[in-house]
């Protein structure tokens, strides 16, 4: 049941990252006006930034896959907590984006990334017991 609910979690996952990894690959003109407002606060350059935040949040889709296809637990738990980990990481500075660089924060994008992150909590708390132990408790 674990591991069907963990996969669940993963394909949603996957889903959401591309759902917005997509449309800023392809410069859909919503993704595009958004960073060039993020360009005029942030001294970065607003296409660029766009391609690779697009480009990790496909990536984190593609690792959010590959740890279904995982058998071994200990495998599996490790890959979870660093895909995990680099979606916390995105969705945080995502949330940091809408109430410090936007004008306005859009509610919605504030409810997903706080939703993703509780998924990300769950998946955190299926898999800690699963996690190998550190080398150093393994060589006495």
């Amino acid at each position: 049941m674990k591991k069907l609910f963990s996969n669940l979690l993963n394909v949603c996952s996957a889903i959401f990252m591309l759902k917005f990894g997509l449309p800023k690959l392809n410069s859909y003109d919503v993704s595009v006006k958004a960073f060039k407002q993020f360009s005029e606060v942030l001294p970065v350059d607003a296409t660029v930034y766009m391609y690779f935040v697009g480009g990790l949040e496909v990536f984190i889709a593609l690792m959010m896959v590959c740890i279904i296809f995982i058998q071994e637990t200990a495998k599996k738990a490790i890959a979870t907590y660093v895909s995990y980990l680099v979606l916390t990481g995105t969705l945080v500075v995502a949330l940091l984006h809408e109430f410090f660089v936007r004008p306005a924060p859009i509610a919605a994008l504030v409810v997903y990334s706080t939703v993703f992150l509780c998924i990300s909590a769950i998946q955190f708390a299926l898999y800690f017991k699963s996690l190998p132990k550190p080398f150093a408790s393994q060589t006495r």
